[in-house]
């Protein structure tokens, strides 16, 4: 508070307030930067995040004559940003993961049992598997042409994940029919 600051005001008085406010208080480096007599003297800066979700940014500046000059500077607005952006780029990366468990669930769940299900059609097909009624060749027939429907549906999203995720690449071009 303005109150507190006020000339000949102990720098003791001034931390008691602070550190309340202060997250995880950076006030007995502040008080020592003050009052110790180092030989180092260097300068020092950092981060503090206060209770009401403020963040300030402080700089340590030794000056020439002994004394010391401290700064605060509210980073609140680009920390949340910052964060912001973080928690997009969290949730971009798990969309991306999802997106991968998901082509290789296509890949060996749908894609290999309907590979087989072609196989085991076109085999009930064969004059040598035994003779099948007109309707069971109709029905046998379905399977077959629906299962290589559903067959070139999964081959083209492997088809377009695979464009995604840059491991092939489409080659738009004029061709002759």
């Amino acid at each position: 508070d303005e109150g507190a600051v006020k000339p000949d005001a102990h720098i003791s008085a001034i931390r008691t307030q602070c550190e309340a406010r202060a997250t995880d208080s950076p006030w007995g480096g502040f008080v020592a930067a003050v009052t110790g007599f180092d030989e180092d003297r260097s300068n020092r800066q950092g981060r503090t995040e206060l209770q009401n979700g403020s963040v300030l940014h402080y700089g340590i500046i030794h000056l020439p004559n002994g004394q010391v000059m401290m700064t605060f500077v509210d980073v609140t607005d680009s920390v949340n940003v910052e964060r912001a952006l973080k928690e997009k780029n969290e949730a971009l990366q798990k969309a991306d993961q999802l997106k991968n468990d998901f082509v290789q669930h296509v890949n060996y769940e749908l894609r290999s049992p309907l590979t087989n299900i072609i196989g085991f059609t076109e085999l009930l097909s064969l004059p040598a598997t035994g003779p099948l009624s007109p309707r069971q060749r109709e029905y046998v027939g379905h399977i077959g042409s629906s299962s290589s429907t559903l067959l070139t549906i999964v081959n083209d999203i492997l088809d377009l994940a695979t464009v995604d995720a840059g491991i092939m690449e489409l080659d738009i071009a004029e061709v002759r029919v």
